[in-house]
């Protein structure tokens, strides 16, 4: 009994997961979530542009954009970025005195 009760403990916290990662991000995929954070961060520094294009471009080549700079994507591969934070967040570049 008390392993029933466990997996369904467990069942419900997985599914609680996939339910937060799904109303964040839209997708559950690992990738679709790396993806879906690139181009988040492309609204939030881009302006209008960047909001524009980050929408604009397919998932196909923003995948080729992602794995030329982080290397080839599988589904581990993107967990692995996503863990350590990537993409890393571009800081402000100080305006040079001219």
């Amino acid at each position: 009994m008390r392993l029933i009760v466990g997996l369904v403990i467990v069942a419900g916290l997985v599914g609680a997961g996939a339910l937060v990662l799904y109303l964040e991000y839209g997708t559950v995929e690992p990738c679709g979530i790396l993806r879906e954070r690139v181009r988040q961060q492309a609204v939030r520094g881009g302006g209008r542009l960047g909001s524009f294009v980050a929408t604009a471009i397919p998932d196909n080549v923003l995948d080729g954009l992602i794995a030329s700079q982080y290397g080839a994507l599988s589904p581990g591969r993107c967990i692995d970025l996503i863990v350590r934070g990537y993409p890393k967040p571009r800081e402000a570049q100080p305006h040079e005195a001219q």
